[in-house]
């Protein structure tokens, strides 16, 4: 695998790499895909796999996060009603960004402490979990079909937490594969339709436990006003009412479950391949 840290050149690709994640960091918060504070999240992040890591750490969380964050803008005018469930809009806070890849900077750093090829195989599923969950919401809105919540297979609003359409399934593959593309030049491990297969399983797994939290565990409000159900503590200009799930459990920290299941299945896959 093509992995192991260089000593000689980390005192260059340290600054060199943790400049670049904040320069793709200022850049992204011009085209309004971050927040300040998802600016310096990601810097932290970047640290760890730009950074630590170089080229083969950095274009996997690439991959990741500039496709999920252009497929944001895709139908945007569709999604104005979704956009009154969710607590959060389409630009990504530190919350979201920590979320979706603090998990994979433990890893990297993990790696370094250790350098064990296992935390790469995780590190994939995790981004790949992260990539699946964000591509099935953002596409699945879009499904001409509307959503059934896993747990109960009833009919629900597109963008209600634990509905899945085919179209947000399926765009949730092509997510993972794409961030398993950008992996597979540099570990031999991940060659091979078997590998493949078992990254696609492990980022599902972890979109299907995002699912079904989002469906049980996360907490759901109702407004008083227009009677709908949302993720926001207010709406339509009145504190709404919490009408179910846990409170304070948001959807960060379903996302936040969801790569690290991913990286989980991930660390137990790599356990059966080699």
């Amino acid at each position: 695998m093509v992995l192991g840290w260089d000593v000689s050149t980390l005192a260059l690709q340290i600054p060199v790499g943790t400049a670049l994640a904040l320069a793709i960091g200022l850049i992204s918060l011009k085209a309004r895909f971050l927040t300040v504070s998802g600016v310096i999240a990601l810097g932290f992040i970047g640290f760890a796999t730009f950074g630590l890591g170089g080229i083969a750490w950095a274009l996997p969380i690439f991959a990741f996060f500039l496709p999920s964050s252009l497929i944001t803008r895709i139908g945007k005018g569709c999604k104005q009603t979704v956009s009154q469930i969710h607590q959060k809009g389409g630009r990504r806070d530190m919350g979201q960004v920590i979320a979706n890849g603090g998990v994979a900077g433990a890893l990297a750093l993990l790696y370094f402490l250790w350098q064990q090829p296992v935390f790469y195989f995780a590190y994939v599923a995790s981004l790949g979990a992260a990539a699946a969950d964000t591509w099935s919401a953002e596409l699945g809105v879009l499904s001409p079909e509307h959503p059934h919540l896993i747990t109960t297979w009833r009919r629900v609003e597109p963008g209600i937490s634990g509905g899945v359409t085919a179209v947000g399934t399926l765009g949730g593959l092509v997510g993972a594969s794409v961030v398993y593309v950008a992996a597979l030049p540099f570990a031999g491990i991940l060659a091979g339709w078997q590998v493949y297969g078992s990254v696609l399983l492990c980022a599902l797994g972890g979109n299907i436990v995002d699912s079904l939290l989002g469906a049980t565990l996360q907490e759901k409000r109702q407004c008083k006003v227009c009677g709908g159900v949302t993720e926001r503590v207010e709406h339509c200009g009145c504190v709404t009412e919490a009408v179910g799930g846990i409170s304070g459990f948001d959807n960060d920290l379903v996302n936040l479950v969801c790569t690290s299941v991913g990286a989980g299945l991930g660390i137990t896959v790599y356990g059966l391949l080699i």
